[in-house]
């Protein structure tokens, strides 16, 4: 019998994460690199991307590439795709944090606004997901995991956006889940809730009794913090997940809980 594998442990694996200089995004790639991975981090600030570095290669020993630019430019997910695969090989795990689109009821969003919902939100993971596939479809393995909401899942108030485009983004990964299957590619989704993030602080968690109510609505009766979501992320991305296809898991506390 073989010894059972272990999500904890990726070693060698190259592995590119967006929206990574903070949050979700940050806790994902340190918890990669402290796996054993070679890991890319890509967000638009480069100062907030040497930082993170920094604060990876503290907490694991290891050095991470920096990639600065605006997933919102069409060009960008390839270019990244090649600079890592130029500098630590081709990706093997993609983790597609991307940013939140923007808050409001549907009243409030313009044609402008839905566009720029569209391209937080599906055009990115579209455009990451064309650029990674060719290596790993050569290499019969790969590992791309999105990071969505709970949105997937239940409606949230305020954010018509977020809840028409995220389910969206998990059919996507349904389809391409099964027709990845047979090229050893997984294609998963995780959907945090809410998480001590800078996004909460947008969405308005920063005033107290907001927070209060919101903390009080989970069945968990707090946040999340980013390293649990992370842990989730890192367990797709492994081997021990390897049969593990078109699943949406629910980081939530129990918002969402269903039988």
């Amino acid at each position: 019998m073989k010894a059972p594998l272990s999500w904890s442990e990726i070693p060698s694996r190259v592995a590119l994460v967006t929206a990574a200089s903070a949050g979700i995004g940050k806790a994902s790639a340190m918890a990669l690199a402290a796996a054993g991975a070679e890991v890319a981090i890509l967000s638009r600030s480069q100062e907030r991307l040497d930082e993170a570095a920094q604060e990876i290669l503290e907490a694991t020993g290891r050095k991470v590439l920096t990639i600065a630019g605006d997933l919102t430019r069409p060009e960008l997910p390839a270019e990244a795709v090649r600079r890592v695969k130029q500098e630590l090989g081709p990706v093997e795990i993609l983790v597609a944090n991307v940013g939140g689109p923007p808050a409001g009821n549907f009243d409030a969003l313009d044609d402008g606004l839905w566009q720029q919902s569209f391209d937080a939100v599906l055009s990115p993971a579209i455009r990451l997901s064309r650029a990674v596939l060719p290596g790993m479809r050569s290499a019969r393995f790969g590992r791309i995991v999105h990071v969505l909401s709970m949105t997937v899942r239940q409606p949230v108030a305020h954010l018509t956006s977020s809840n028409a485009l995220r389910p969206g983004l998990a059919g996507l990964i349904a389809d391409m889940a099964q027709e990845l299957a047979v090229s050893g590619i997984t294609v998963n989704g995780v959907c945090p809730g809410y998480t001590r993030t800078e996004r909460m602080a947008e969405l308005g968690a920063d005033d107290p009794a907001r927070l209060r109510r919101i903390e009080e609505s989970i069945p968990a009766g707090r946040l999340a913090s980013a390293d649990e979501i992370a842990a989730v992320v890192l367990f797709l991305a492994s081997d021990a997940a390897s049969y593990v296809t078109s699943a949406m898991i629910p980081c939530d506390g129990g918002v969402t809980a269903r039988v």
